[in-house]
């Protein structure tokens, strides 16, 4: 009869078999399976490297690269129209009253029309944060300038 210390030694050893046999068997499964680099895989991935444009702005260094290039002057930034803005970014919240923004038909507007279109307008941009939600900067959209966010707050006025 095994002593307690034979019978623990032995399912150690066991345990390190199995786990030495799965490892074993995972490389030799991953070579079997694996992906091998060949010279047509190489160079494609040569000539899809190749293609990249590189994007010029003005007022700024080109970018040093050792391919060849296609340079693209980057446009001015066009301004969305507020009623897109205004789909796209505030009717999230504004439709539905998420995180206690005044929904359409809220009578919480006139509370806040009665504060003065200079405040909403500064919550707007700037953000806000009261009792009742907060009001994230820019709708959280960052990205826009103030002019764009002004004219989804000029479309969403118009339709309450």
């Amino acid at each position: 009869m095994a002593t307690k210390e034979e019978k623990v030694f032995n399912w150690f050893l066991i345990c390190v078999g199995i786990f030495v046999g799965t490892i074993v068997s995972i490389v030799i499964f991953g070579n079997f399976v694996g992906v091998h680099e060949d010279e047509i895989s190489q160079q494609e991935t040569l000539d899809r490297l190749a293609s990249l444009t590189i994007v010029a702005i003005d007022g700024e260094p080109e970018p040093a690269t050792g391919i060849e290039k296609e340079v693209v002057m980057a446009a001015a930034p066009v301004i969305q129209s507020g009623e897109g803005i205004y789909n796209l970014v505030c009717s999230v919240c504004h439709t539905m009253g998420l995180a206690g923004a005044p929904a359409m038909g809220d009578a919480s507007w006139s509370v806040r029309m009665k504060q003065g279109l200079d405040v909403i307008q500064d919550h707007v941009i700037n953000g806000y944060q009261g009792e009742a939600g907060i009001m994230p900067a820019k709708g959280g959209r960052t990205d826009l300038t103030d002019e764009e966010i002004l004219s989804a707050l000029d479309h969403l006025l118009n339709l309450i």
